[in-house]
């Protein structure tokens, strides 16, 4: 099992890989298949959006069994999320938290218009999505420019969420705390296709 560290520079390869578009389909035999039926360890949680363009494992250009994915609009962390976490990483052995936000992300960008229309009609599990990210895009409402809006509150959010992973989980605070397991943010760029962590 790889360390934190070691989990990072995997994924950081893999996106490199990606970005430079030297891929191939990474351990989808049927061996690997039959292997992986009778357990898993993945090196890596990641936390991303459900935002169609951003398929996690193609990012990191990882296969079967490499990471534990959770995808919610927004990349927010609520009791679910959260639960599926402690899993990967108290149960799974991975060492390695990712939260990854991305580029243009609709769910931030909602949020920063209904602070400045001051309009909502969003059902109440939308409205669950809506209250984890509005704090952040109230930190970054004041700014003029609209896209620096953006940018700063996807980055405020992601940052809230990696915050909300430690201080709301005994297990995830454990863990950080023995220096075991690292949890970490990280933005993704949709034209370029590269990852930039907060590390």
């Amino acid at each position: 099992m790889l360390d934190a560290q070691q989990a990072l520079e995997r994924l950081k390869q893999g996106n490199d890989a990606f970005v430079r578009e030297d891929i191939h389909s990474p351990y989808l035999g049927g061996q690997l298949r039959r292997i992986l039926a009778s357990g898993q360890a993945p090196f890596a949680v990641i936390v991303g959006c459900s935002d169609s363009r951003i398929p996690v494992e193609m990012v990191f250009h990882q296969g079967l069994g490499d990471l534990f994915v959770v995808r919610v609009a927004g990349n927010v962390v609520h009791h679910t999320q959260l639960g599926s976490i402690e899993f990967g990483v108290d149960v799974l052995g991975a060492k390695l938290v990712v939260v990854m936000g991305h580029e243009r992300c609709g769910a931030v960008d909602a949020c920063l218009n209904m602070i400045s229309t001051e309009e909502a009609n969003l059902s109440e599990h939308l409205n669950t999505i809506v209250d984890i990210i509005k704090p952040s895009a109230a930190k970054a409402s004041g700014e003029t420019d609209r896209e620096v809006a953006l940018n700063k509150a996807i980055k405020f959010n992601v940052e809230a969420n990696v915050q909300r992973i430690i201080d709301n989980s005994e297990i995830m605070a454990k863990h950080v705390d023995s220096g075991k397991v690292k949890v970490i943010g990280a933005h993704y760029e949709l034209s370029s296709g590269r990852v930039e962590f907060f590390d």
